[in-house]
């Protein structure tokens, strides 16, 4: 059993998502305790609701594709001028400026009462807003939140207190300002703000927080802005919606992202975003490289027999824990051992298919957690997840030995900056 399927156990996980050709429906017919719910052909969310542990494991020895959701944290985008894209608002041969055109994001919201998303008469540019974290009208086809219309957010506007009619807000302020690069203009005369599609219409789902027993799983805080990739997948999949039912194009804004996975278009988000590529009139944009300076990447090449040293240096403030995720070759077949700081070690860990094994130390309260994944159901490679809870400061050595191997390359990858 892998390490995130083992967290059903110990942490009461009740969110996954499914890859399945099976119909929902028969699904639902065997396995009547679960919740399923489409999010596109291939992908389903399933809900576990308390007694239904059994049916969960079922389903799991059925599948090979059921996945704890990952979490996405926020990225940001701070080059406009940079990009001199406003040469191409006056382009000779036709202002390139986004008319007709929705811009949707996933992200933590917008102040749709900001001048920036607002036509010179106080009405909106925006066409709607899928508020997840509301409970009450939900869009139709979706189970959750509070959809509101251009005309909710237009009475809002008209309104002394809009929050009264529309009270979805944005308290962190980063759906704002990617809406704002994206397709912001101020057209009061305030300023001489103006973004990037000026004349396009906005589209705007505010993704709920990730649950409490995520966050313990993946050991980052609960101040941490992350979401739950199911309900960014939900996200993307009511833009599309939007976009067939008003008969629009679409331009998809993404400025999530997490460091799990192969980084190589496998994990079902990457496979997911490709397969909407083939849709006519629609474009996705993902923000990068915001990493890029961080040290939380390694490469190397091992060689059949070999061995290699990886050190992680651990900050006194890092208290709650954090993951490692080793990707190897197609084909590679690799092993881990672990050094403290203080010289405490765990020798190397047999690979076992789909295996689980927890570690503690004598002298410390770290627990280390290893997982081998071999093969992953996505990538058809190895997959090796590492989770050290409450460790020592100091410098912590992986050691990776050459098993079976052919290629011989292999990537290390932290969790990204703001969830260490």
């Amino acid at each position: 059993m892998s390490l995130l399927m083992d967290a059903t156990q110990d942490f009461k996980l009740r969110d996954y998502v499914l890859q399945t050709l099976q119909p929902i429906e028969r699904l639902r017919e065997d396995y009547p305790n679960l919740v399923f719910e489409q999010l596109s052909n291939q992908l389903i969310r399933v809900q576990v609701p308390v007694g239904a542990e059994e049916e969960l494991r079922m389903l799991q020895g059925q599948s090979n594709v059921l996945t704890i959701p990952t979490l996405y944290g926020l990225n940001a985008i701070e080059a406009l001028n940079e990009s001199n894209i406003a040469m191409f608002h006056q382009y000779p041969f036709g202002g390139l400026r986004g008319a007709g055109v929705i811009i949707g994001f996933v992200d933590t919201g917008i102040d749709y009462t900001s001048n920036l998303f607002k036509n010179q008469d106080n009405t909106t540019r925006i066409l709607r807003i899928w508020d997840q974290t509301i409970e009450g009208n939900r869009p139709q086809g979706y189970t959750y939140g509070t959809q509101y219309t251009n005309e909710d957010i237009n009475r809002a506007l008209q309104s002394e207190n809009p929050y009264e009619i529309v009270p979805s807000r944005d308290e962190i302020g980063h759906g704002t300002f990617l809406a704002g690069i994206a397709a912001g203009d101020d057209r009061t005369g305030d300023t001489n703000f103006v973004g990037g599609a000026p004349d396009a219409s906005i589209v705007m789902v505010k993704l709920r927080q990730a649950k409490p027993e995520f966050r313990e799983f993946y050991l980052i805080r609960e101040t941490d802005v992350a979401f739950q990739g199911n309900d960014v997948v939900t996200g993307l999949d009511y833009l599309l919606q939007t976009s067939i039912d008003l008969r629009m194009p679409l331009v998809i804004c993404i400025g999530l992202g997490n460091n799990y996975g192969a980084h190589n278009g496998s994990s079902i988000i990457e496979r997911y975003l490709n397969s909407l590529t083939i849709v006519q009139s629609l474009i996705i944009v993902v923000a990068g490289g915001n990493e890029a300076n961080s040290g939380h990447h390694f490469r190397s090449t091992i060689a059949q027999g070999g061995r290699e040293d990886i050190e992680i240096n651990v900050s006194d403030q890092e208290i709650r824990g954090f993951f490692t995720y080793l990707w190897a070759s197609i084909s590679d077949k690799v092993a881990v051992s672990i050094r403290s700081p203080i010289g405490q070690a765990i020798d190397k860990v047999p690979v076992i298919s789909n295996s689980l094994r927890s570690f503690s130390f004598s002298l410390e309260q770290t627990v280390v957690t290893i997982s081998y994944n071999y093969p992953d159901a996505q990538t058809g490679a190895q997959n090796v997840n590492i989770r050290f809870k409450n460790p020592t400061p100091g410098l912590w050595t992986i050691t990776v030995y050459g098993e079976e191997i052919v290629d011989g390359i292999y990537d290390v990858w932290l969790q990204r900056n703001d969830f260490v």
